[in-house]
């Protein structure tokens, strides 16, 4: 994904996670010697990929540097990607006890939001196999890149991140255009031709973008039935992408017509977040 540095995008998310639980201002932030060091784990309570770890990390370091205490010692029983059945420990975090008690909220919430995107994108990208998969822009707001990396760690492919990776020629731009072919004559003004796709919601605009010489075109809400004439009319004409409506219940139909590509928001839009919890010990 364009313009996406790890560490550096899990640091500023960890900032503004740690911003709202305003941690400077912890009401039980006299509780107990807060310096005194301490040992915690992670346990996982349902079976997951690992994602998110960056995060983890960021929030737990991040906490310790804002409340002027020492840097804490974090050891990975997993790594990234890696499947964990219930009941296993994750992580072992060694640090000041202000610091588990500040960040626990944070980092948990990053580990399980990403480990369920990266637990369905597993689950997805599996079932549909050999097909590649791909996300989509249906992202939390201000989490994309955050998402976007789960999504990968899970075995699916990154779509375009924003409006300027690629060009997406949708229904609204055609209204606002007047037709596909003005919309997609705008495009090439303004993108490499590999770059623009025509999404379609008909044979008859498959045609149309056909006719045009469009070289990228997405089916948007074709029944696999569909989508199987779609791949025999256009014969190799132009790489055809699947998409809406696409989830882990029909994916594997979709992935046996033909397809050279599916996409779906399933994996972000639907994964929920991996029960977990921080224990000291």
């Amino acid at each position: 994904m364009a313009g996406f540095d790890l560490a550096e995008t899990a640091a500023a998310d960890a900032a503004v996670a740690l911003g709202e639980d305003r941690i400077d201002a912890d009401r039980l932030a006299g509780l107990g010697d807060r310096k005194a060091n301490v040992q915690a784990v992670v346990i996982v309570r349902q079976q997951c990929v690992v994602a998110g770890c960056a995060w983890f990390d960021a929030c737990v370091q991040q906490a310790a540097a804002q409340l002027d205490l020492p840097a804490a010692r974090i050891n990975w029983l997993v790594r990234e990607g890696d499947q964990a059945d219930s009941g296993s420990r994750i992580v072992a975090v060694n640090a000041a006890a202000g610091v588990l008690l500040a960040a626990e909220r944070s980092a948990l919430n990053f580990l399980g939001l990403l480990a369920a995107v990266a637990t369905k994108a597993r689950m997805i990208s599996q079932r549909a196999a050999p097909v590649p998969v791909y996300d989509t822009r249906k992202t939390l707001p201000g989490l994309r890149a955050a998402q976007k990396h789960a999504v990968q760690v899970g075995g699916m492919k990154a779509n375009r991140a924003d409006l300027a990776e690629a060009a997406l020629i949708k229904e609204n731009h055609i209204k606002v255009a007047g037709s596909i072919g003005a919309a997609y004559e705008l495009a090439q003004t303004r993108c490499p031709a590999d770059k623009i796709q025509i999404e379609v919601e008909s044979e008859t605009q498959l045609a149309e973008a056909l006719q045009l010489g469009a070289k990228r075109i997405m089916l948007d809400n074709f029944s696999p039935q569909q989508v199987k004439k779609a791949v025999e009319q256009v014969a190799g004409k132009a790489e055809l992408e699947a998409s809406g409506s696409i989830d882990a219940n029909n994916i594997a139909a979709y992935a046996a017509t033909g397809i050279d590509r599916i996409s779906t928001s399933a994996a972000t839009k639907e994964a929920g977040c991996i029960d977990l919890s921080m224990q000291i010990i």
